[in-house]
């Protein structure tokens, strides 16, 4: 069962330097894709993984979808949509080595960083003002895995 908490009541982490570019594309439904999103130049490091398994969109009779990616300035954050609904079984792994910074109030909550990098998750922003907490892995040092119910969008945080 997902969690679900108060907007107010997560930290969101900041990101800096080169926002990852948005991206549309073409996605087959009967096969696995990933999509890597790079933070710009100079050093183009990535941003996020996505992997659409197949079976991922309920697509009968379709050979492909249009997929948008789109990632929220100043945020680890990212807009997953789709032209048809998005199933489970979607992954995304964000990737923050560099361009990351601690929002106000998160040292003073756990004094440092890493700490704070210790509590993050993956969440789904809903419309109703609440997130909610994804079951969270971490596959890599600063990465941070979740399986995605369904397109929205996602964020990395921390208890408030």
């Amino acid at each position: 069962m997902t969690r679900l908490v108060q907007r107010d009541s997560v930290l969101v982490l900041e990101a800096w330097g080169s926002l990852a570019q948005d991206t549309s594309l073409m996605v087959p439904v009967n096969q696995r894709r990933v999509v890597i999103l790079r933070h710009g130049a100079p050093d183009n490091t990535v941003f996020a993984e996505i992997v659409f398994p197949p079976g991922t969109f309920d697509a009968p009779g379709v050979d492909s979808v249009r997929v948008n990616l789109v990632a929220r300035p100043g945020i680890y954050g990212l807009d997953i949509s789709a032209d048809v609904p998005i199933g489970p079984g979607a992954e995304l792994v964000f990737k923050y080595p560099l361009h990351f910074a601690s929002p106000a109030g998160a040292l003073e909550r756990y004094g440092t960083d890493v700490a704070f990098e210790r509590v993050l998750f993956i969440g789904r922003l809903l419309d109703d003002g609440r997130v909610a907490v994804l079951l969270s892995t971490r596959p890599a040092s600063d990465n941070l895995r979740a399986l995605l119910p369904t397109g929205g969008t996602y964020v990395v945080a921390g208890p408030r």
